[in-house]
């Protein structure tokens, strides 16, 4: 698949400027055109082919919004991230970017609160509490950590 082929050029290139890659991983993920065989996946192949497409899919959402947040684009993603926030609710680093953006975008008490929020799903339905590095996130939060704006600017993962 000529999407998955890109995505792991995209993710295999040194060092690229944070807006270059963004939008790099935006062009690639402009070639998904919804479900793997368009939901229609009845055989276990087709299931483990479609999972793997959308495992690769995923992948490229989280570094394309590393990379926005990295480009100091955080109000231009929010929309966009709370969308895979609700659409993955255990993703935890889906969570962390949307918190991340919403601070750096002036919206302290909503950051707190998808904190919370997860916080409290992760506790009611997996019985654990939120990773370390998310609980730093909120205690950057809370304490208003100018090292925040360079956990939205880390090396992209």
């Amino acid at each position: 698949m000529e999407f998955v082929r890109v995505v792991n050029e995209i993710e295999a290139r040194p060092r690229v400027p944070p807006h270059e890659l963004a939008d790099h991983l935006r062009s690639a993920l402009s070639m998904w055109r919804g479900p793997v065989f368009g939901g229609s996946v009845e055989t276990p192949l087709c299931r483990r082919a479609a999972a793997r497409y959308e495992s690769h899919r995923i992948r490229a959402l989280e570094l394309m919004f590393d990379a926005e947040l990295a480009a100091g684009r955080h109000a231009g993603v929010i929309a966009e991230l709370y969308e895979q926030h609700y659409a993955h609710p255990m993703s935890e680093l889906f969570c962390e970017q949307l918190m991340i953006a919403l601070y750096c975008s002036g919206r302290q008490a909503k950051a707190l609160d998808v904190y919370r929020r997860m916080r409290q799903r992760l506790s009611e339905e997996l019985g654990v509490d939120p990773s370390p590095k998310l609980r730093r996130v909120e205690q950057a939060i809370l304490a208003h950590d100018p090292e925040l704006g360079a956990l939205a600017e880390a090396p992209l993962s």
